[in-house]
């Protein structure tokens, strides 16, 4: 498993690169002007939907993790159609 941690890495970056000139590519287009909301809108429900999974669902655990208190979580998963996985 940590043997991956570096690929799984390079992968994260490729794909993160890949976001942001999709996003920058569609804003010379002309099709958006919220290129950071957009970025930041999809990375971070990418993290709290790994977070949660991480977790098991345990939204306080989750709340910690991210320096967040759980009010923020749950608002975050609602506006991400997140659902914590049940006990």
């Amino acid at each position: 498993m940590l043997e991956d941690v570096p690929q799984l890495a390079v992968e994260g970056v490729d794909r993160l690169e890949q976001l942001i000139l999709g996003l920058l590519a569609r804003a010379q287009r002309g099709e958006t002007q919220t290129v950071y909301a957009d970025l930041i809108a999809t990375v971070e429900s990418e993290l709290f939907a790994r977070v949660i999974e991480q977790t098991g669902g345990n939204q306080a655990k989750a709340a910690r993790w991210l320096g967040i208190t759980r009010y923020t979580l749950r608002e975050k998963l609602s506006r991400y159609g997140l659902r914590p996985r049940a006990r």
